[in-house]
């Protein structure tokens, strides 16, 4: 058994009353301030023996009488400079001990403050706090009598032992530069003032089960753990063993024992884990991800992944080189539909293992932009397309979507109206069945009439308009056209409007049953005057009821507009939000009075009809005749009726194939 003195290296005062308060140059210390302290561990010569204890000696200028005193060992490292109540590091433990008797300079020994491996590595590594009463003063680490640690030393050397050996097993590839490994760990209950370690170590290297043995001796190595890298063709076999035979820094050697690996790798193991049994956006990058196990433990260096639409027939879809295993689909691979894909990997040599399982996922993507067909090139052309997944479809011409949404699979449009000549531009894209779209599809439309004969319009303006034309063409039917739209077809060559009012522009087309060409008259504007009654006209029968005494003095006629407005109160505001409505009410109404030879059965035959009501000033309107209120018994002499007409959305549509 035999004792070494570690001195003091740093120390400082510090106090719980004045808890920022730091002095670390005071040599002489009187309670209760605290007397922080730590130890050097660095010593002449090195020492690998056992700690058995560890007593605290502290020299004292004076002690007046028998007192306790509280010794704590820091549970980490601090600074003497910065230290202070506040920051110092917290206590692992705490014991009490009692001085002697009154005595003037003098070392005196504390105490056994520690015993347990924990405490006296702490202890020496990390330091004390020493505290007592103020009758005692005691020197500082900067006086010339400074504290000590006093460490019990056995006879026996501390001992470790070698672990986390890499490789340990598995395959080996010796065609390449391989890392050799391991680690140090010295026994837990035999702490030393040094601590143990490798000092230099031999790697033995030999074919599997011979005794030929190639050694290599390294006594430095790149990182903490002791390692060697042993260059490809260093050995060969078809399997190997390797050990190796360490020394410590206290002369200790420590041989391990042989460990065994192959040089052959294995087939190895595939599975899919992403995507699986899930929905997948076609549109969006995809992650697939797999896993790759093998018996030797090596990484894998290929996969190949495969797609099918029934399980049964399978087509590559990706080959990724090396160990990741991840790969990103790109946004628009994958097609709508219920698909599979499996996954294989290859081990170090190059063999591929078997095909995983297959996992089921719906995808869910746009379609494919159509390919446009040009099929004819008249003023009504005609297109085709080809595509996937259609179940319904969206044409664009000139910027215009024509006809809004057509559902189903038909894959060919004719333009509904006469276009110009010159160049157009069509687009088409489609929808499948998860309601999304593809991109759109364009292509340019070149169109080319061969006018027919000439026509000759003319235009007869009242309340109505009155059409007549003569050509000598020999045309199948007319279209009429009222400010650029149609709103008849025909096959005579007069018509009358009578949903017109204002100014006016009349053209007339006539066309042919088997060509889109066509011949177009001049356009004729003419203004539609005010007739001397008010008048209704049932669209549907083409009947007119003229209102006598309507609009007159006795009887006015009301033109209300209405849009709602929303008012909302907002926090923070003392005045309300006004929001408008997108949308007008308009309805025009009044008192019709029917004397018995007027014709009050043809207006009571046209309510709940759709009807244009015409009034002296000029006001038109288009709707329902549905509001009406009959006072004829008050007076049997005549018939008084209120009527209201509320305006609709109304388009004349003709159906130019009909």
């Amino acid at each position: 058994m035999s004792k070494v003195n570690l001195y003091a290296n740093q120390s400082a005062a510090i106090e719980r009353s004045d808890r920022s308060y730091n002095d670390h140059e005071l040599q002489v210390i009187e309670g209760p301030t605290l007397g922080i302290v730590g130890f050097a561990t660095e010593t002449s010569t090195a020492l690998y023996n056992v700690i058995t204890g560890v007593a605290l000696w502290l020299y004292f200028e004076q002690i007046y009488k028998y007192r306790d005193v509280y010794v704590d060992i820091l549970g980490s490292s601090f600074d003497e400079k910065t230290v202070t109540y506040d920051n110092k590091p917290g206590d692992f433990t705490t014991k009490s001990f009692t001085l002697p008797s009154a005595l003037t300079n003098e070392y005196v020994e504390v105490g056994k403050i520690a015993s347990t491996k924990d405490e006296i590595v702490r202890a020496i590594k990390y330091g004390i706090v020493f505290q007592c009463a103020s009758t005692v003063l005691y020197y500082t680490s900067h006086s010339e009598n400074k504290p000590y640690l006093a460490v019990e030393l056995s006879e026996e050397l501390a001992t470790g032992s070698l672990k986390d050996f890499s490789p340990t097993t598995g395959y080996i590839d010796l065609s390449q530069s391989n890392i050799f490994g391991f680690d140090f760990e010295q026994k837990s209950d035999e702490t030393s003032i040094t601590p143990l370690a490798v000092r230099s170590f031999t790697l033995q290297l030999r074919e599997h089960g011979q005794t030929e043995i190639t050694s290599i001796n390294v006594t430095t190595w790149a990182g903490a753990a002791p390692n060697v890298t042993v260059p490809a063709g260093t050995i060969s076999g078809e399997s190997i063993d390797w050990r190796v035979i360490a020394k410590t820094n206290a002369n200790q050697t420590l041989t391990s024992d042989w460990m065994t690996l192959s040089v052959e790798d294995v087939p190895p193991t595939a599975w899919v884990i992403s995507p699986k049994d899930v929905v997948v956006d076609g549109s969006k990058n995809q992650t697939f991800i797999w896993g790759h196990a093998s018996s030797t433990g090596t990484a894998q260096s290929k996969t190949d992944l495969q797609k099918s639409t029934d399980g049964q027939t399978w087509t590559t879809l990706a080959t990724v080189t090396g160990a990741a295993r991840q790969w990103t689909c790109p946004a628009g691979t994958l097609t709508s539909s219920i698909k599979y894909w499996r996954v294989r990997t290859y081990n170090a040599d190059g063999v591929a293992g078997e095909w995983s399982d297959a996992a089921q996922i719906v995808v869910i993507a746009a379609p494919t932009a159509p390919s446009i067909q040009i099929k004819s090139t008249g003023p009504r052309p005609s297109i085709s397309w080809q595509t996937s997944e259609q179940e319904a479809y969206q044409v664009e011409l000139d910027g215009v979507l024509s006809g809004g949404t057509h559902y189903g699979t038909e894959k060919t449009w004719t333009s509904p109206a006469y276009l110009t000549d010159g160049s157009h531009t069509v687009r088409v894209r489609v929808q499948n069945q998860y309601g999304m779209w593809s991109d759109w599809g364009a292509a340019a439309l070149p169109v080319t009439n061969t006018p027919g004969a000439s026509i000759t319009l003319t235009v007869q303006a009242s309340s109505v308009a009155d059409l007549n034309w003569q050509t000598s063409g020999s045309y199948d039917f007319y279209l009429v056209y009222r400010n650029g739209k149609p709103i008849a077809k025909l096959t005579q060559t007069q018509y009358t409007d009578e949903l017109s009012s204002g100014s006016v522009t009349y053209q007339v087309r006539g066309c042919y049953a088997y060509s889109s060409n066509y011949g177009l008259s001049s356009a004729v504007t003419v203004t539609i005057t005010t007739g001397q009654y008010v008048t209704l006209y049932g669209i549907a029968s083409g009947e007119k009821v003229t209102l006598k005494h309507c609009g007159l003095k006795n009887q006015p006629v009301q033109n209300a507009i209405n849009r709602d407005i929303q008012y909302i109160f907002m926090y923070g505001s003392t005045y309300p939000h006004a929001e408008r409505s997108e949308f007008v009410t308009k309805k025009v109404g009044g008192t019709a009075v029917f004397l018995p030879d007027e014709d009050k059965a043809g207006f009571d035959a046209l309510i709940g009809e759709l009807v244009c009501l015409k009034t002296q000033s000029g006001e038109m309107v288009i709707g329902y005749l549905n509001e009406t209120s009959d006072t004829s018994r008050v007076n049997p002499d005549k018939s008084v009726v209120n009527f209201s007409i509320q305006q609709i959305d109304y388009a004349e549509v003709i159906d130019i194939d009909s």
